[in-house]
């Protein structure tokens, strides 16, 4: 039987995210057919290994280590059979026929290389799905600048498309819901493996246009993403993220383009600390604390 789609979710330690996940799936993809990819990094928790019992038509693979989301990915795609992979963070819930939105627009869309959906919190509102620059000198300036730049080209669509129809996005387009053709994908070599986590889905958008494909925001592909912009931050999310963010720097840019990045962005922290010590947000001053001591320490 032809698979239209292959859906892989990667795993740690978030077995009933997981086990939501699956079953928003099963429950409102339709028109397709399509096969769930689950890798497990190795979770402490081994709860995962009676994913089989309950959902036997799943693909369960085990990772023995902790690889981070590119390699498990990478591992999840050498088993796919699709015409397409679609990467679906264990975080999120499918709703209506969301997946089917996106693969027909794959279809009917030769140039596209990839694309994304509208993802939105457990209340629906909009959540960070997009950016509209990749990482550069416009994009550290656009945010150092509270994305003036991005509002006065793109209005309300920054982060979050509001328009009816599909957009092209030249920026970053969330790995929690990003579908590719698995022929693409393999020609790409996947995710490149030197990421552990972070800015490995930027690098591949960043190849796939090298390769002249479009990639685009579907918005009536609608999916919720279960992350809470209001998550904690933890230093050691942060010293990933660097760390990713160094790689790709020089990797895809220059040496002298991340010391400028730094610079920008240690003004962007001291800017938002004195902003809202000025105005009295303590949450939001505190939030960006963090930020400012873990940049001395590093």
């Amino acid at each position: 039987m032809t698979i239209d789609v292959s859906i892989i979710i990667v795993n740690y330690n978030t077995y009933d995210l997981v086990l939501q996940c699956i079953e928003s799936v099963l429950k409102h993809t339709k028109n397709i057919t399509f096969e769930i990819i689950v890798v497990d990094n190795n979770s402490p928790n081994r709860n995962i290994e009676q994913l089989n019992l309950i959902y036997p038509q799943v693909t369960l693979v085990l990772n023995e280590n902790n690889s981070g989301f590119g390699i498990a990915n990478n591992i999840g795609n050498k088993v796919a059979k699709g015409q397409f992979i679609f990467l679906l963070n264990s975080d999120t819930i499918v709703i209506d026929n969301s997946i089917y939105v996106l693969y027909k627009f794959m279809v009917e869309n030769k140039n596209a290389g990839a694309c994304g959906g509208n993802l939105c919190d457990i209340d629906l509102e909009p959540a960070t799905s997009f950016t509209r620059f990749m990482p550069s000198l416009l994009s550290d300036i656009d945010y150092l600048f509270f994305n003036i730049l991005s509002k006065l080209i793109y209005g309300n669509n920054i982060n979050y498309c509001y328009d009816k129809l599909p957009i092209k996005i030249n920026g970053n387009i969330s790995g929690a819901d990003l579908m590719i053709s698995k022929k693409l994908f393999d020609e790409l070599g996947g995710f490149d493996e030197n990421f552990f986590m972070y800015y490995e889905e930027t690098d591949l958008l960043f190849r796939v246009r090298q390769k002249n494909y479009e990639t685009f925001i579907v918005p009536k592909s609608k999916i919720i993403h279960l992350e809470g912009a209001s998550e904690a931050v933890k230093e050691i999310k942060l010293d990933w993220t660097y760390e990713s963010k160094k790689k790709y720097y020089l990797k895809n840019k220059t040496k002298i383009g991340l010391i400028v990045s730094d610079f920008i962005f240690y003004l962007t922290i001291l800017q938002r600390l004195f902003v809202f010590k000025l105005i009295g947000k303590k949450e939001k001053f505190n939030y960006w604390l963090i930020f400012y001591h873990w940049f001395r320490r590093k």
